[in-house]
């Protein structure tokens, strides 16, 4: 017997006939030219211990419905912890270490782009849409937003905010409650009491949209804050979903009264509406939190716009009542002191998970056994591992009528705002 570098046992008298009979023919096989080793036994292969690769954490989408510029972009940067010389048009090979967390769509108005060192300039959107005011053209950019992040199988959580957005707890403390959410923050509960329809606005409805939807009744019609947050089944419910959709396509708009200003002959916005009455008529109201909403927003005066907060307004005192709610959010802050730890042992864990695969390594299967009896980490999926470190570690999320974002700050309040958003705004470690 020969051995072809130790690996390819062949019979000499297969590779050279003999005999009278004989007529060789050139070898065809590609290790002809191999040099012939004799060996008595071949080598034994090390053994191996492989691992599993580590679970892959869910990320959590924001989508970014703006008109173009971001103003607050430096408080952005501040939360997900990016330099301000980093460039990501020019680091488009790099994963930056936010994106373990977080994921980035942004729709912008047509033909609008972002300066290149915008750290939003390589996250917006194909093929925008020209999205206007109280028109269901708004419903059609959040859902090209949608649709992208959905590309995205790790995205787990969905949450709208627009340019003038800025996030209110860190982005350790936001990913863990988000990550964590098994349910969507967006009205899709409702009752027939007097009071409850009131609350849903019912009196927007068009009777119309029944003839193109049986299902649209006073009673699965729903009232919700604009700035939603979703679970991944219900963002892609809103992706494919068209009966409702064309039903509000057609019937649900702004119709001013051209004799009366300031009046309106009819008064339907989409935003507020079509998702959470949609997710109604399909029984996933059970699958919402309807005690609080995502994003403060306060409304004061003009029904038509939110207050603003502009310079005067960036005072700790208002940050900490009047958009935080820490009288009623407590969580919040104990959340947030411990939130770096939390996620950096998750992180650790991550990269520890393993599993031995060789048989013949007793030793280090046995102890990668006894590890998985005793946490089981290497059977754990990345929001199950995720789950396990928040409850070994005694961690409650925030209620949900916590807003974990606020909205509308002024643009040219932006370095007064960030300097008061420093103090929570902790990188990820």
């Amino acid at each position: 017997m020969i051995v072809l570098r130790g690996e390819l046992i062949l019979n000499l008298r297969t590779v050279f006939p003999s005999g009278p009979d004989a007529n060789p023919s050139p070898i065809e096989s590609p290790l002809e030219l191999a040099p012939i080793v004799f060996t008595k036994q071949a080598a034994t292969p090390p053994l191996m211990t492989k691992k599993k690769p580590p679970p892959q954490l869910p990320k959590v989408a924001l989508l970014f419905l703006t008109r173009g510029p971001m103003p607050l972009e430096s408080i952005w940067r501040d939360f997900l912890g990016v330099d301000s010389n980093y460039t990501p048009l020019e680091n488009v090979a790099t994963t930056a270490a936010w994106q373990k967390y977080f994921s980035i769509y942004v729709h912008t108005a047509p033909g609008f782009k972002y300066p290149p060192e915008s750290i939003f300039a390589p996250f917006t959107v194909k093929d925008p849409v020209q999205a206007q005011w109280g028109d269901h053209s708004i419903i059609d950019a959040e859902r090209k937003l949608i649709k992208a992040a959905l590309e995205e199988p790790l995205n787990s959580y969905f949450v709208l905010l627009s340019e003038t957005h800025v996030p209110l707890y860190s982005a350790s403390a936001t990913y863990l409650h988000f990550a964590t959410a098994e349910h969507s923050r967006i009205h899709a509960c409702g009752n027939s009491s007097e009071a409850d329809r009131n609350r849903r606005m019912t009196y927007r409805m068009v009777d119309e949209m029944k003839l193109v939807n049986s299902d649209i009744t006073d009673d699965t019609w729903r009232k919700s804050s604009q700035w939603f947050g979703l679970i991944r089944s219900h963002a892609r419910l809103v992706a494919e979903e068209s009966i409702v959709d064309t039903a509000f396509k057609q019937y649900c708009y702004i119709l001013p009264n051209t004799e009366e200003v300031g009046a309106y002959t009819r008064f339907c916005v989409s935003d507020e509406h079509y998702i959470p009455t949609m997710l109604a008529i399909n029984n996933r109201e059970n699958e919402c939190k309807c005690d609080g909403h995502v994003t403060r927003v306060v409304w004061t005066g003009n029904f038509m716009h939110p207050k603003s907060f502009g310079k005067a307004e960036a005072t700790a005192d208002i940050l900490r009542h009047e958009l935080r709610g820490e009288e009623e959010c407590q969580q919040g802050k104990v959340l947030e002191s411990i939130a770096d730890k939390v996620l950096r042992k998750i992180d650790q864990l991550a990269e520890d998970a393993g599993e031995v695969s060789d048989d013949d390594n007793e030793g280090s299967k046995e102890e990668a056994e006894e590890e998985a009896k005793e946490v089981n980490i290497s059977d754990l999926n990345g929001a199950e591992l995720i789950n396990y470190v928040m409850k070994s570690e005694n961690v409650v999320v925030m209620l949900a009528s916590c807003p974990l974002f606020a909205r509308k700050i002024e643009k040219e309040a932006e370095g007064e705002w960030r300097e008061l958003l420093k103090t929570v705004l902790k990188p990820t470690k």
